[in-house]
């Protein structure tokens, strides 16, 4: 999958809940990638998960979140 420098909407691509940086890989927070915004539907607010602040650990499946990408990158999915 083809991803930009920025913001980038994404699905997770796991079929289990999968911890946030697993279900990314091979991307790496820090050198792929800086942030992962998710929608609490609940609070109405964006949950931020970065180096310095988890406000979730697990994506589920099917989850959409904006992926902030350093550069333009590929990112090689495998759905387990």
């Amino acid at each position: 999958m083809a991803l930009k420098s920025g913001y980038n909407l994404i699905l997770c691509p796991k079929t289990q809940d999968t911890a946030v940086e697993d279900a990314l890989l091979p991307l790496k927070i820090g050198v792929d990638y800086t942030k992962v915004l998710r929608y609490n539907t609940t609070t109405k607010l964006f949950e931020t998960y970065d180096a310095t602040t988890r406000g979730f650990t697990l994506m589920k499946p099917g989850e959409s979140c904006y992926l902030y990408c350093t550069q333009d990158r590929t990112w090689s999915i495998t759905n387990d």
